[in-house]
């Protein structure tokens, strides 16, 4: 199953809801350096939706998606199998 990104609706919505700062350390986001993540990962049932979209510095994303998510749908997969 391919990820299901977001809408260029949803997108226009949440970098408008953002003021131009990160959604969790309030940083400016720059172009090319702010990323759209899904709070629940598309590969864990979150839908490609505003309330489940913010928009993170970098710095914020990686580690949520190396740390937390990509581990997360790993283990996932593991108990499906």
């Amino acid at each position: 199953m391919s990820r299901r990104e977001f809408p260029a609706n949803v997108r226009l919505a949440a970098w408008e809801r953002t003021k131009g700062k990160c959604e969790r350390c309030t940083a400016r986001l720059y172009p090319g350096k702010y990323r759209y993540n899904h709070r629940i990962p598309d590969a864990l049932g979150g839908d490609p939706t505003l309330e489940n979209c913010e928009v993170l510095c970098v710095n914020c994303d990686a580690p949520q998606t190396y740390e937390k998510d990509i581990p997360a749908i790993a283990k996932s997969k593991r108990v499906r199998k």
